[in-house]
């Protein structure tokens, strides 16, 4: 009977109060678990990695993997429009989305079993309706902190009108809103924020976009979104069986300021802030549950507002990314162009081509055009110099492969007509 009680107590202090008859039915299947938890990886370890194997034949993986290949297929079409082809290998870029967020699976899926997190498939359900419904207005909101904010809302208001009278076929469904496990999928959430800031300090530079936005002048500047999304497959135990399910982790930054890499750990930051201050409030939560409303609106309010400070912020901010009286500021690098042969990079400055000066695409172009050989003059982002030279054939283009910056004056010219009309 100790062995029961064991396992119960977390039961009851990680879900909010439910009406007798539904404690019991949660109890019910916390001690199928607790009898049936003969595969935990720290008890059978073959078996655990067995059900890992199995795991890549789940049906739940199907959304969780094809979000990276949505948001690839995005990425390329806009890649296409503006520089006619795209500027990182499609193939490499899901690979590496979908091996470092099942590296993360696999190391949370340890962490669950440490943690005696139990997990109902009918949860799931919900949380993945929510995030397929969200992800068509935008990749990071089907990160897990929105879904599971939004459910936990729901669940805890429905606690509240649970005496309204729900016929079916919706009582169902409305029953098992009302017992959506807000306290374990927040707790989720919190956690595998804190992982995420590994993600993206490993993988955050990877797929950027260069975009232009408007500035709070009026001024069109150039800068980079940075939005990447991870499929975190996970193994759980579950209404008394191994249970697969994956989770969505995304981010997304506008970045004018900054060069890309410094702006991918300044998210990475707020991100691993955002995770403690939820785990945090869910420690709260356990002691006093009106924390619970406020975990729950933080878990997406929170979230949330790191995108939108830090897009208002950087559109207040002077644009890193333009071209001024020191060159042509270098934005993105074509593969396999002769740019990237010379080992130009993306926040390198071009100043001269054969001792002329360059600040613009168009000076670029013109002396390419009728030059042989080109001799290049650049400073890389610590601003030291280096010389590049290259034979140009017939088939090199005449940007040689470098998209670059807007001219300053050009910006603040666009500017003053839009007052002007």
């Amino acid at each position: 009977m100790l062995k029961y009680t064991l396992c119960i107590v977390p039961v009851i202090g990680l879900r909010k109060m439910r009406p007798s008859h539904d404690k019991v039915v949660q109890l019910e299947i916390r001690i199928r678990w607790e009898e049936k938890r003969l595969f935990s990886f720290w008890n059978d370890a073959l078996s655990f990695v067995s059900e890992r194997w199995a795991f890549a034949f789940s049906p739940w993986l199907v959304p969780a993997y094809l979000l990276p290949l949505f948001q690839t297929y995005w990425l390329g079409r806009m890649e296409k429009k503006r520089f006619g082809q795209r500027l990182e290998s499609p193939a490499s870029l899901v690979l590496r989305t979908w091996a470092l967020g099942t590296a993360v699976g696999l190391l949370f899926s340890l962490v669950i079993d440490l943690m005696n997190w139990l997990v109902v498939r009918q949860d799931l359900i919900w949380i993945w309706s929510v995030t397929l419904l969200l992800s068509c207005l935008g990749l990071r909101f089907a990160c897990l902190s929105y879904s599971a904010g939004i459910l936990s809302l729901a669940s805890l208001a429905a606690e509240q009108l649970e005496k309204i009278p729900v016929s079916a076929p919706w009582d169902k469904l409305w029953l098992s809103l009302i017992q959506f496990s807000e306290l374990h999928w927040l707790w989720m959430a919190g956690a595998l924020h804190l992982l995420e800031w590994a993600l993206i300090r490993a993988d955050g530079e990877h797929g950027v976009l260069p975009i232009q936005m408007r500035h709070r002048s009026g001024r069109a500047v150039c800068g980079f979104l940075l939005k990447k999304g991870w499929p975190v497959p996970l193994l759980s135990v579950g209404d008394g069986s191994w249970l697969f399910f994956p989770v969505f982790l995304s981010f997304a930054r506008v970045n004018v300021s900054k060069p890309v890499k410094q702006q991918k750990r300044l998210g990475s930051t707020f991100v691993f802030l955002y995770g403690i201050l939820l785990c945090g409030l869910m420690v709260l939560a356990e002691k006093r549950e009106v924390v619970l409303w406020v975990a729950a609106f933080f878990a997406v309010a929170g979230h949330e507002w790191i995108y939108q400070w830090g897009r208002w912020l950087e559109r207040r901010k002077e644009s890193l990314f333009v071209s001024d009286e020191r060159g042509l500021r270098v934005l993105a690098v074509l593969p396999d162009s002769p740019a990237a042969a010379m080992g130009i990079k993306p926040g390198h400055i071009v100043q001269y081509f054969n001792g002329f000066r360059i600040r613009t695409m168009e000076d670029l172009q013109n002396r390419a055009a009728k030059a042989a050989f080109c001799k290049l003059e650049v400073l890389d982002e610590r601003l030291d110099r280096h010389m590049m030279h290259r034979i140009l054939g017939e088939e090199d283009p005449g940007h040689l492969g470098i998209v670059g910056a807007i001219p300053v004056e050009r910006s603040k010219q666009e500017a003053k007509q839009r007052e002007v009309t």
